[in-house]
């Protein structure tokens, strides 16, 4: 986690004056002025074409800027100007949207972001402070090298190995264009409900989880909106980067991801 997050950032800029620093960020400022302008004016001219297509032949807006001291990417950058402004305050629960940056990594996220929880609960001096996780929805990601689908499991893990915290399964809330989906109605109510039922005030269940599995058959922990508890199932759910949901909740909540199951599970194996 040091070397990717932390030690390589700062190799790449280590003998970087402030000013060389101001001149990128100039360049990197009115590179994206520049494409917003061709983007705008190619928008205007082809309202045939969804705003994917037309990512597709413009390319995408220009991200991420670059490295620097002053960059809000650079190691523990929103930490520092952000959440320790926070210190002092005593919450009644923390609720965590993130992780979009992290698909480059998602092997590591599982470790990041444990570390990162107990980091906050230090900070605010409250150990057992409860966490609602919003896993990641779907998006069209054009970068062959982020993972969604590990992240999302990572994601998952977190919530299980963690006594204050639960996750809330965002499948059907993404955007297929814009990785900060604008509507957040979905991932709004399903956190809050959670969040409620974690204080105390009233019962939830989010999307259905994973019991039991066999290659050809997965058993939940619900009723899903078919009237049974389990369907015939190969293969694996949600770990696409923009997955389809085909399998929800008697409420109409996306199952959570999960791997495909590669071998027969015996009731004494069960046993």
């Amino acid at each position: 986690l040091e070397a990717f997050y932390v030690t390589d950032y700062w190799a790449d800029i280590a003998d970087q004056t402030d000013e060389e620093e101001d001149a990128c960020i100039a360049a990197f400022e009115q590179e994206v002025d520049d494409y917003n302008r061709r983007f705008a004016h190619f928008d205007k001219a082809h309202p045939e074409l969804s705003r994917a297509e037309k990512k597709d032949i413009m390319g995408h807006t220009p991200f991420p800027g670059p490295k620097g001291r002053k960059d809000f990417l650079r190691p523990a950058g929103l930490w520092d100007t952000m959440a320790t402004r926070l210190k002092g305050l005593a919450p009644d629960i923390l609720l965590w949207y993130q992780g979009e940056e992290d698909t480059k990594f998602a092997k590591g996220y599982k470790s990041l972001l444990t570390k990162f929880l107990a980091r906050w609960r230090r900070e605010l001096e409250q150990p057992d402070l409860p966490v609602v996780i919003a896993q990641l929805p779907g998006y069209m990601e054009y970068n062959p090298d982020k993972d969604w689908g590990i992240l999302r499991l990572a994601q998952m893990a977190v919530a299980e190995a963690d006594s204050d915290a639960e996750i809330v399964c965002l499948l059907d809330a993404g955007d297929h264009e814009n990785i900060h989906p604008q509507n957040k109605t979905i991932p709004g109510y399903r956190m809050g409900r959670m969040a409620a039922a974690m204080l105390g005030l009233e019962p939830y269940q989010d999307g259905p989880k994973v019991v039991r599995q066999t290659p050809d058959r997965v058993w939940f922990d619900q009723v899903l909106e078919t009237g049974s508890d389990s369907l015939a199932w190969t293969g694996s759910h949600g770990l696409e980067c923009d997955p389809v949901v085909r399998i929800r909740s008697a409420t109409g909540i996306p199952a959570f991801p999960f791997k495909a199951c590669d071998r027969i599970v015996t009731e004494d194996q069960e046993a």
